[in-house]
């Protein structure tokens, strides 16, 4: 299975460090009001969520999230 391509990239055209989407990511959930501790996993998995309750493929999410085996994204 090919490696996933990032989905947030910098203005330059790479991926964002680890560190840096972590701290955008809690930069917005702030300014939005938001009072939960949003990590970037769990907008992954409410990624997964929303495409399999919606119809979506579970090997199309698996190739999507970049799981080896089909038991990880199950």
């Amino acid at each position: 299975m090919r490696s996933p391509a990032n989905v947030f990239l910098t203005q330059r055209g790479s991926a964002f460090a680890h560190t840096t989407l972590w701290r955008r990511i809690k930069e917005r959930v702030r300014r939005a009001g938001i009072e939960r501790n949003v990590t970037p996993h769990m907008l992954r998995h409410s990624f997964a969520t929303h495409l399999l309750e919606n119809g979506a493929d579970l090997r199309v999410i698996q190739e999507l999230l970049g799981h080896a085996t089909i038991s990880t994204t199950e």
